[in-house]
């Protein structure tokens, strides 16, 4: 037993030397699963749904049919509506440092106005918030797999400033076609491949000074117009599960271990993880992710675990995402399902420095 994991652990470094390449790298295609997110943000093994080969396509051995008709996933991070409100509730504000604005502000009304403007906006200032939707339609066949995604964001980073507050703004969207394939190649060994085609619009960050701010409409719409001309580009991830015991599995994922956008590299990613089902409504799961540390991140970043409970209908999910707890809660209809997950992640690349929270739901109608 022990022979075998070893050299299945070898198999695995092995393979993932042919991506160790120093190149220039673009943000990777990431689609993430309510599910997943909140067990901790672990997935290789434990994965489940139409579009669980998008975590590991081995998954696809199992051979099950499933039919996604409709799935919309929503994203946002805990703060984005307060930065929105904040752009909302001073609109009028920022209209009256415009120059063109009338009656003109004295200096002494200006330097305090934009004192009050800088202390509000200061609990807020250089992080990123975001909000995503994805929307999503997939079938599971056999071994095989085909999806179609689209991952729009939006994303808003205050900057206080030394003189007048300011936003830097980004809009993108990832349209992605993506055909996975599954076997068993040995009792207890599944090999799978994930082939994604990727249609990518995306915007430079836009630097917007406090007057020029008219509402989330207007921002949104600012940023749509600045999309650059679609770019092409493909990924291809590689999956492995293998059964230690009947309730005892263990995995690893290559995502993007080939993977090209407008001719720029995507970020060849590592996980390696476990799955245990101690009793029949429990599942245990635990990740280590980018296991070379292509990120420079400290290990305990890299950390992903998680536990869910099945009754019937409704499923139960707690975890810990890089030291920070995560939650959820879903609700299975059989054909239809609806989840909502919390989770923080780390934004810089040490342990508990600075977090952000992130809220996600979605809903899906799914045959099988």
């Amino acid at each position: 037993m022990i022979t075998k994991i070893i050299g299945f652990i070898l198999f695995i470094i092995f393979t993932f030397t042919f991506c160790l390449t120093a190149s220039e790298t673009t943000r990777p295609v990431y689609f993430p699963d309510l599910r997943c997110q909140a067990m901790g943000g672990a997935g290789v093994v434990n994965a489940v749904g139409t579009f669980a080969y998008n975590y590991n396509p081995a998954l696809l051995a199992s051979k099950s049919f499933k039919l996604t008709l409709a799935g919309v996933q929503v994203q946002t991070s805990t703060a984005f509506f307060d930065v929105i409100d904040y752009m909302v509730d001073h609109s009028d504000d920022f209209k009256k440092l415009d120059q063109k604005y009338t009656p003109k502000l004295t200096a002494k009304e200006s330097d305090a106005l934009i004192e009050q403007l800088r202390r509000d906006a200061a609990p807020l200032d250089n992080i990123w918030y975001r909000g995503q939707a994805v929307p999503s339609i997939g079938v599971n066949i056999s071994n095989f797999a085909f999806g179609i995604y689209n991952v729009s964001s939006l994303q808003i980073r205050p900057d206080v400033g030394l003189l007048i507050p300011k936003f830097q703004v980004q809009v993108f969207n990832d349209l992605v076609f993506a055909l996975g394939y599954g076997r068993q190649f040995m009792e207890n060994l599944a090999l799978g491949a994930n082939l994604k085609i990727i249609r990518r619009n995306s915007a430079p960050i836009m630097k917007i000074q406090v007057e020029e701010i008219n509402g989330l409409e207007d921002t949104w719409e600012e940023g749509r117009a600045e999309l650059k001309e679609a770019k092409s580009g493909y990924g291809l991830d590689l999956g492995a599960v293998y059964d230690l015991a009947p309730n005892l599995k263990l995995g690893a994922t290559l995502q993007d271990f080939l993977g090209q956008i407008d001719g720029i590299n995507t970020p060849t990613n590592l996980r390696i993880g476990v799955f245990s089902q101690p009793l029949p409504r429990l599942n245990l799961a635990a990740e280590l992710e980018d296991f070379f540390n292509r990120e420079g991140e400290k290990l305990f970043n890299k950390f992903h675990l998680g536990a869910e409970y099945q009754v019937p209908v409704l499923r139960f999910r707690l975890g810990f995402n890089q030291g920070y707890p995560t939650a959820g809660v879903g609700l299975d209809l059989r054909l239809i399902q609806f989840n909502y997950t919390y989770y923080r992640y780390e934004i810089t690349k040490e342990p508990g420095q600075k977090s952000e929270g992130m809220h996600m739901f979605d809903f899906q109608i799914t045959l099988f």
